[in-house]
This record gives C-alpha cells, sequence and structure tokens, in this order.
C-alpha cells in the first residue's frame, strides 16, 4: 500500500479518497525539520499553504509527488521539485466561489462601514433623544452604495471572473480590469472593461480588488503611486496574497486617508506580527486567511488534491500539474 504524508490536516473528503489506496499519515507540525525527518518513506505529500523547501524535497527518497492544497504556487521550490523529478499539483478553481464571496462581501462591509456604525451603537452615540435615522444625520455619520459604482480588478482569473459577475449582475456596477495574460475580446464578452495598468485605472475606480498571483512582476503591485491616484473615497481588498500590497506604504495611505478604507485577508508574514501598524487603524478589516476557509472550499481542495495524488500513484496523468515539463519528460 502507498503511504502519503499529509503536512497538516485537510477536509475528511480527501482523507477518504486517498485511504482507499494508502496509508495516510498526518505529520505532528509542517515545520521543516519534522517533515524532513518523516518524509524518506513516502510516496505523496500534500501541502497546504506552508513552505515546501529544497531539503523537504531531497529528503523525499521514494516521492512521486507533492499536491498543494490550495491554487497559489508560491510557498513551493519548483525547480527545486523538477529537479528531483517529483510532480507538484495545485487546485486550480477549487476555492474561486468563496473567495468571490469573500471579496464581495469585504467590499459591502467597507462601503457600508459596519465596524464604524457597531462600534457606535455599543459606545452609546445614539443613547439620546431622536430616530436611530435622525441621530444618523445628526452624528455625521453616511454609508456608500454600491450599485452603480466602478471597481477595478487587478487580474482577470477564476476569481476576478466571479467577482465580476456579481457586481455587474447583482449591482450594476461598471467593472475595469488589468491581466496582460487575459485579451480584451474575452473580457468584453463578459462586460468587462480592459486597460493597460492598474495606474491607469486607479483615479477611475470605487474599489480596488486583488486577483494575482504573487510573482516577481507582482510583488508591491499596489503601492504609494497606485495609492495616491485613487480616489479618497475608493476602497482596497486583497484576498489574494501578501506582499502584492506594499503593507507600509498601505499603511500611509490608511493613515493619511489617500483611501477610505480596505480589507485584507493576507499579509507578508503569516501569522501577522502583534505589533503590526495595521492592527491600530479604525479603517481596516484584517482577517486570517479566511477566504477559501469556507466548507465547501476546503471539500473542494481537499478532494481535487486528492485525486491529483492518487491518478499519479496510479499511473494516471493528473488534471492540475504545477511543472508541466515532467509530464513532457515521461511521455
Amino acid at each position: 500500500m502507498y503511504k502519503v504524508l499529509l503536512t497538516e490536516r485537510i477536509d475528511k473528503t480527501g482523507i477518504d479518497i486517498l485511504s482507499k489506496v494508502a496509508q495516510v499519515d498526518i505529520a505532528p507540525d509542517p515545520s521543516e525539520k519534522t517533515i524532513v525527518s518523516m518524509v524518506g518513506d513516502y510516496d505523496a505529500m500534500i501541502i497546504r499553504a506552508t513552505l515546501l523547501t529544497e531539503p523537504m524535497l531531497a529528503a523525499g527518497k521514494k516521492l512521486k509527488v507533492v499536491g498543494r492544497h490550495g491554487v497559489g504556487t508560491d510557498n513551493l521550490d519548483i525547480p527545486a521539485a523538477t529537479r528531483h523529478g517529483i510532480l507538484l499539483l495545485n487546485t486550480p478553481g477549487a476555492n474561486a466561489g468563496s473567495v468571490a464571496e469573500y471579496t464581495v462581501g469585504a467590499l459591502l462591509y467597507l462601503f457600508k462601514r459596519f465596524a464604524e456604525a457597531d462600534r457606535m451603537l455599543r459606545r452609546g452615540d445614539f443613547n439620546q433623544p431622536g430616530s436611530l435615522t435622525g441621530l444618523l444625520t445628526k452624528l455625521g455619520f453616511e454609508n456608500r452604495v454600491v450599485e452603480g459604482r466602478t471597481i477595478g480588478l487587478a487580474g482577470f482569473g477564476a476569481i476576478a471572473r466571479r467577482v465580476s459577475k456579481i457586481c455587474i449582475h447583482g449591482f450594476d456596477m461598471k467593472v475595469l480590469a488589468y491581466d496582460p495574460y487575459v485579451s480584451e475580446e474575452a473580457m468584453n464578452a463578459l462586460g468587462v472593461q480592459k486597460v493597460a495598468s492598474v495606474k491607469e485605472m486607479a483615479p477611475l475606480i470605487d474599489a480596488l480588488t486583488i486577483h494575482v498571483p504573487k510573482t516577481p512582476e507582482t510583488v508591491n503591485l499596489i503601492n504609494s503611486e497606485i495609492f495616491s491616484a485613487m480616489k479618497p473615497t475608493a476602497v482596497l481588498v486583497n484576498a489574494a496574497r501578501g506582499g502584492i500590497v506594499n503593507e507600509a506604504d498601505l499603511v500611509e495611505a490608511l493613515k493619511n486617508r489617500s483611501i477610505a478604507a480596505a480589507a485584507t485577508d493576507v499579509y507578508d508574514q503569516e501569522p501577522p506580527p502583534m505589533d503590526h501598524p495595521l492592527f491600530a487603524l479604525d479603517n481596516m478589516l484584517m482577517t486570517p486567511h479566511i477566504g477559501a476557509a469556507s466548507d465547501g472550499a476546503m471539500q473542494n481542495m481537499a478532494s481535487y488534491v486528492a485525486r491529483g495524488v492518487v491518478d499519479v500513484l496510479e499511473g494516471r496523468t493528473p488534471q492540475f500539474v504545477v511543472n508541466r515539463e515532467l509530464l513532457k519528460k515521461d511521455g
């Protein structure tokens, strides 16, 4: 029987698929030291968001495949895996719906100023004569409608396409998108206007959402230059990867009210340190990488990656391969 090592627990859906053909073990922790000490006797490994390093791969003398429980590949040492002849898999599309829901939910949260309204009510700002609506006017509280606004998407993959569909059909929004790898015709077919750069759309939009992978080209893609070009009433939502938005520049933009508010689900360092300056800002929503942590997404990612691993172990070609050059060598 094959042996599969999980660096962290995945949904039971995936474990059940693996257990039909393999012994499945879960590492006590996902540190490099622990995985290096364990992986030598395993045919396959599944990793989540922690780093997959060259020492782990080198120690995996029997490894045929490593499955990434998720879409992003920035935590994988792809060249090292390829050198060792180990297939890398991921799960494109498995969490698209969940992350799109997070993005639109955060957008509504920021536009409607839910956090501020909640704080005002709890601390007794409305504990005075008058109607709630009248007191809102008296206290100068006003939230914004989403309907009819313009949203800009940095990236136009599966998640961004779902966001655009919700925004267009649910809120009658105008959607602009920057993605050098997607044609104008493909965007236009979905009712989206293609732009040449994020900077070009920055002054035109009421919200900016991030949907690009983390690569050398996208690190610090959203920076002080972009923030200074945006409307002071605009908001930002990042549920993609830390490092795409320059965190220091974001802190300054929020402090100076260059933009109105932001939400982030991802960070340069995860978990973020408790002294992170974003924690001190009242116009910032911070969540712990929950965009893909819904029940449906977790089941999808677990089943996608498990099926891919089983395919490799049983000699079939999996659907989602990161280092496809290894398939060419074999075929």
